[in-house]
């Protein structure tokens, strides 16, 4: 899988790779799970790298949130280019996820659920 994962206290950074959106949403629903079996409870998906948004890729977003907001975290999405926040806005994913420009807006504006 074409992810690069940080921890940056309280946050773990995910950065997907030029290929990760070819991964199947089972791919990343492991994924998820895995960290939040560790006990991530936060964290930040970079999409700056993926060209091309994909169906398994926008539909991780959503699992992603939802895996982490069980655990009374958050995860966002940041670095969204205009095909990929079209897609977000198309399929109406914008009410379903957390979104903003960078990693460090994220970091000043903090979990929605608390805990940052």
């Amino acid at each position: 899988m074409d992810v690069e994962i940080q921890e940056q206290a309280p946050w773990t950074i995910i950065t997907a790779g030029p290929t990760a959106g070819a991964c199947d949403s089972e791919e990343w629903l492991s994924l998820f799970e895995d960290l939040f079996e560790r006990g991530v409870r936060h964290t930040i998906i970079d999409c700056h790298l993926i060209a091309v948004p994909t169906s398994p890729l926008l539909s991780a977003l959503v699992l992603s949130n939802s895996i982490m907001e069980r655990g009374h975290g958050c995860s966002w999405i940041v670095g969204c280019n205009d095909r990929m926040q079209r897609a977000i806005t198309i399929t109406g994913l914008a009410d379903a996820i957390h979104q903003a420009d960078t990693i460090d807006d994220v970091k000043r504006i903090g979990c929605p659920q608390g805990g940052t």
